[in-house]
């Protein structure tokens, strides 16, 4: 298993998903009082994190610390080579109606990320049933086929790069739950970002079920997947 996870056998009410904060677009990777939900010996977080940065010798995030428990390396990620990537982070949080988040890696090249999190509660298993990820450095679409299980959960990430207009994308295959866009000021003042999540709860298996986003005449996308049962 992953760190801070956990396995549960005999009877559970099917998984309870709920979206319990975001973070708008910031240079920080630290935050603190994040709201985590209701506590509960089976809760689980999930958090999603697109980042963008200065240049193309961009870092990468490759560890989270979630309330205090280290949710070590990215579920999935979505890393196109170019300005903008997305990750899914995870690790069992029981206690704390809030907490903290810190994100580590290759971040000297670093300039702004944002965040939405998930509680996902009476999970039978935090190891990921399965994870997909899409990454493309020119225009066009994210999209990934990826299984869910009977009394499934499914978290999406995407990043957008460059967004037309700085339109909003589509997301597709997930009910988006969050989107946020921001400029990068610096090196390239004319170039866009996007960051959105989405979920879905299914009571019955899904084989190959597509999760895309239509990323309005993007140069680069990054799409993180995944399901859990």
């Amino acid at each position: 298993m992953i760190p801070g996870t956990f396995h549960v056998d005999g009877a559970l009410p099917p998984p309870a998903l709920a979206l319990t904060d975001v973070q708008a677009p910031t240079g920080s990777t630290s935050f603190s009082g994040v709201n985590f939900g209701p506590e509960d010996s089976t809760r689980f977080m999930v958090l999603c994190v697109t980042t963008s940065w200065l240049d193309n010798s961009h870092g990468a995030l490759t560890s989270a610390t979630i309330g205090g428990v280290s949710a070590g390396g990215p579920l999935s990620a979505g890393y196109p080579g170019a300005f903008c990537n997305t990750c899914i982070f995870g690790a069992a949080v029981p206690s704390g109606t809030t907490g903290s988040i810190s994100l580590g890696g290759s971040t000297s090249h670093f300039y702004e990320l944002s965040f939405s999190i998930y509680s996902i509660r009476f999970l039978r298993s935090t190891t990921p049933f399965d994870a997909r990820n899409f990454n493309a450095s020119a225009a066009g679409n994210s999209s990934v086929s990826i299984n869910v299980p009977v009394n499934g959960v499914l978290i999406a990430s995407n990043s957008t790069q460059n967004p037309s207009s700085f339109g909003t994308p589509g997301f597709s295959g997930v009910t988006r739950d969050y989107v946020t866009k921001w400029n990068q000021q610096i090196t390239f003042p004319n170039y866009n970002f996007a960051h959105e999540s989405g979920s879905l709860t299914t009571a019955t298996a899904l084989s190959d079920h597509g999760v895309a986003s239509t990323n309005v005449s993007s140069s680069a996308n990054g799409l993180a997947a995944v399901s859990f049962g």
